[in-house]
């Protein structure tokens, strides 16, 4: 075979360091970005801080900024055009394809998207699949199934129909939960911590690293004597080693390494929480205002500053901080511009919320504000994730504006309409809140009462969103 030289021509997509910059800072939260502007500020010798700054400050300053920018730099490439906010996000170089620069951005996951996208790898059937991926979607956030599968059974009927899977058993469930559990990480879909544990010693001994007899150990010491192992009582532990002392040495250190909790937080820092919009009543109107200051806190150094900067660093060093701090500005005003939009937007569409409260929030989802500002479905869903909003009545999340996949009204006049979290969580609220304190509302009467009232929704749904609105259980609210 005689040697060739072949030429290859393909595309990629290639997002330039600007629009990555922006949809980062369109991403942060408000105290994330005032972390960033601080860091740059510390970096960035062309850039300070405007201590105070009055409204027409603030205006001139967001028309401005990019001019005093460019009027820094002794050296400016001029061949770069600009881009209107839309292109800020939604155009990238050498790309023939449909998909959205915002994809190529990381994010961060959750244990459920980590064992979806594996069992993506695993070779079972559609038929297979659908039950374990019911069961992830029913784990509580430390990775524990805690609800009985009969109930799971009977809650998932109509939607195994609605998906083509006829002829459902108990078996069935009951297969696809040991399935789970045979998942990574170890434990998950257990009952409760003991469970998770002795799923874990079961590991252990499948893959050959601890013997029977161990096993057989660590089972009766986790279901039977495990106030004894509280107490480090280890004369009454050995009597479940049968008297052997080094086996029951080889046990107590393969349970110090077994983790109760499948899922465990990584971290207890305290949340801080600020206002990314700021819903004001003015003249019996709502407008929405950005909170002042986080935007026009930094500034470009005049350019006496600058040229002084430059003379001190050289021109190459000072050309780098200029563009950076170009880049910069362009991407806190088109953050600045993207969450205005969605503000405006907000109080249009929600107006009713604002006036009348939670109940009367109407659907709307994200693909809805996504056409309205002429942005990508995925470039709003990171715009509005970690943000929230504050309005006379509170602080609210604002992805709780939009509604819950899943959720769904089944009133014939408004088939398939889709329920926000929030309305649902309200509406919850209001039936525990006129409940009868003796006889409180069960999460399966609470299911009873909204599929009543033609909402279809599962009674771990139900659960979650009564744990997200802070109301205890019917067992901890019921008062004799």
């Amino acid at each position: 075979m005689e040697p060739r030289l072949n030429v290859l021509l393909k595309q990629h997509q290639q997002l330039s360091q600007e629009q990555i910059q922006s949809l980062q800072l369109l991403q942060m939260t408000s105290v994330e970005l005032q972390a960033e502007i601080d860091l740059i500020l510390d970096n960035n010798p062309l850039l300070e801080r405007e201590e105070s700054l009055t409204e027409v400050d603030e205006t001139s300053i967001s028309k401005n900024s990019d001019n005093d920018i460019q009027n820094s730099s002794e050296e400016e490439n001029s061949s770069e055009p600009e881009l209107p906010l839309e292109a800020m996000y939604n155009v990238w170089h050498v790309s023939s394809s449909e998909t959205s620069p915002i994809e190529n951005i990381a994010v961060e996951t959750n244990f459920r998207e980590d064992l979806l996208e594996d069992l993506r790898f695993l070779s079972y059937s559609p038929r297979d699949s659908f039950f374990i991926v019911c069961l992830i979607e029913e784990l509580d956030d430390r990775g524990f199934l805690t609800t009985p599968l009969d109930n799971i059974a009977r809650d998932y009927e109509r939607i195994a129909k609605e998906s083509s899977v006829h002829n459902v058993s108990l078996a069935d469930w009951k297969l696809a939960l040991r399935r789970l559990q045979s998942m990574d990480p170890p434990g998950i879909g257990a009952v409760n911590p003991v469970e998770a544990m002795i799923l874990q010693a079961e590991r252990l001994n499948k893959n050959g690293l601890i013997s029977d007899e161990i096993l057989t150990v660590i089972e009766k010491i986790l279901r039977e004597d495990l106030l004894e192992l509280a107490r480090h009582n280890r004369k009454a532990l050995i009597k479940d080693a049968h008297k052997k002392s080094e086996l029951l040495d080889e046990v107590l250190a393969v349970l110090s390494k077994l983790n109760p909790y499948p899922i465990r937080k990584t971290s207890h820092t305290p949340q801080y929480v600020q206002p990314d919009i700021i819903i004001l009543r003015h003249n019996n109107q709502f407008v929405a205002k950005l909170p002042t200051g986080l935007y026009q806190d930094v500034r470009l150094k005049d350019k006496d500053e600058a040229r002084e900067i430059s003379t001190n660093i050289g021109q190459a060093l000072a050309s780098r901080y200029s563009d950076e701090a170009r880049s910069f500005m362009r991407g806190l005003l088109a953050r600045q511009e993207t969450l205005q939009k969605i503000g405006d937007t907000l109080v249009r569409e929600q107006k009713a919320f604002f006036t009348d409260g939670p109940t009367s929030l109407k659907p709307w989802k994200i693909g809805d504000l996504a056409t309205e500002l002429g942005i990508n479905d995925s470039t709003v869903s990171r715009a509005v994730d970690g943000k929230f909003v504050l309005c006379q009545t509170g602080m609210y999340e604002l992805r709780s504006f939009f509604s819950t996949a899943g959720v769904k009204s089944g009133d014939p006049s408004q088939l398939s309409e889709e329920l926000s979290r929030a309305q649902i969580s309200a509406l919850i609220a209001k039936l525990v809140a006129n409940e009868d304190p003796a006889k409180p509302l069960t999460d399966d009467a609470l299911c009873t009462i909204l599929q009543a009232r033609n909402i279809e929704i599962a009674r771990r749904t139900v659960a979650k969103y009564r744990e997200l609105v802070g109301i205890p259980s019917a067992r901890v609210r019921k008062r004799h």
